[in-house]
C-alpha cells in the first residue's frame, strides 16, 4: 500500500480541499439536532497532545465525548469537543450545548468521578441519577428497574442485570 503524500500523486491543495469538505460534514454531524430522548448518557474524556497557536506549540488538550442510548436501545455519538482541560466550566459548556441541541429524557449519567465533570452534571442535569464507572465497566452493571426501559424478563438469566434491567444487554446485546 502506497503512503499518501507526494508519492500518491495527491497535491497539497487537493488534501486541503478534501479536509475542508470533511470538516464541513463533521461540524454538521456534531451540531445536528438531538431528537428523541436518551435515557442513558455516558461521558468520558481523554488527553491528547496537539499543536496549538501560531507558534504551533505542542500541548495537552482534553477531548470529551458523550454517547447516548436512544429509545431503540442503540448507542449514538451525541457530541465531541476539544478544550484546554476537564474543568467544571468546560464540561458545563459541553452539557449546555447538548441540551440546546435537544438532549432530553436523561435518567442516568455514567462517567468517571472527575471533580469538574461531576459538578457540571449536578448543575446542568439536575434530577438525573449518576453512576461512577471505570471506562465501560458500567455497561455490565445492573441498572435499577425504574431507570431501565427494558423489562426485567428481557435480561438473560445470569446477566448482571437479570431481574431488574441490564444496561449492557440493552446497549450491546451479547456482551454479558
Amino acid at each position: 500500500m502506497a503512503p499518501l503524500g507526494v508519492q500518491s500523486g495527491i497535491s497539497r491543495s487537493q488534501v486541503s480541499r478534501i479536509c475542508a469538505e470533511i470538516d464541513v460534514q463533521v461540524q454538521a454531524f456534531l451540531n445536528r439536532p438531538l431528537e428523541g430522548g436518551y435515557a442513558y448518557v455516558y461521558l468520558d474524556a481523554t488527553d491528547h497532545h496537539g499543536r496549538l497557536g501560531k507558534a504551533m506549540q505542542v500541548c495537552s488538550r482534553a477531548v470529551v465525548v458523550a454517547m447516548g442510548v436512544n429509545a431503540d436501545g442503540r448507542r449514538e455519538l451525541l457530541g465531541l469537543k476539544v478544550g484546554d482541560s476537564e474543568s467544571e466550566g468546560f464540561w458545563s459548556d459541553f452539557l449546555v450545548s447538548l441540551k440546546q441541541r435537544g438532549l432530553s429524557g436523561v435518567k442516568l449519567m455514567i462517567s468517571d468521578a472527575h471533580v469538574g465533570l461531576t459538578k457540571a452534571i449536578r448543575r446542568q442535569l439536575q434530577g438525573c441519577a449518576w453512576r461512577r464507572t471505570a471506562r465501560c465497566a458500567a455497561l455490565c452493571s445492573p441498572v435499577p428497574g425504574a431507570l431501565c426501559p427494558q423489562p426485567a424478563a428481557a435480561c438473560p438469566k445470569g446477566s448482571p442485570g437479570h431481574g431488574h434491567g441490564c444496561l449492557a444487554q440493552r446497549v450491546c446485546p451479547g456482551l454479558c
